[in-house]
């Protein structure tokens, strides 16, 4: 039974290991959120944040921002799902599906790479993402409006 367990919390911590490298570079992979440079505000809660991309509309100095989620890899959607929205990926889309259809919202675009994200970021003026602090450097030109979630604030 010892020697299962301790394969298991070894397998689990190779598992941990192997999945933070998909985060970037970064030692301690970070999560920022991100906009298209011409915004207005500078900073969002992270209350802000999650009514956002939960389909509640967030104004910001009179404009309303534009949820794109950004599923460029597994393991940022994972993050966004239990760090930001506090909900499963099933019960997430069960909830958008109902503001949909409750309140007639319309569901914010999802982007599968971050070539999409950079796009829709450039030409959609309130759009909000977000993406690793590493990505976000080597891009440069999207004003960080916050950290979402670090590895080392757990």
């Amino acid at each position: 039974m010892r020697v299962a367990f301790t394969g298991a919390i070894l397998l689990l911590a190779g598992w941990h290991s192997v999945a933070y490298s998909d985060a970037g570079t970064e030692a301690e992979p970070t999560l920022v959120l991100v906009a298209n440079p011409r915004v207005t505000f500078k900073t969002l809660s992270i209350g802000e944040v999650r009514r956002l991309f939960l389909g509640i509309p967030v104004t910001k100095d009179g404009e309303r921002l534009i949820p794109l989620r950004n599923y460029s890899s597994p393991l940022l959607k994972q993050v966004f799902l239990q760090k930001i929205i506090f909900m499963s990926e099933r019960n997430y889309e069960r909830q958008l599906m109902h503001r949909t259809f409750r309140f007639g919202n319309s569901r914010s675009e999802i982007l599968n790479d971050t070539d999409s994200v950079v796009q829709a970021l450039e030409k959609t003026v309130n759009g909000v993402s977000y993406m690793w602090s590493s990505d976000a450097a080597k891009i440069g030109h999207f004003q960080i409006i916050g950290v979402a979630w670090s590895k080392s604030a757990q």
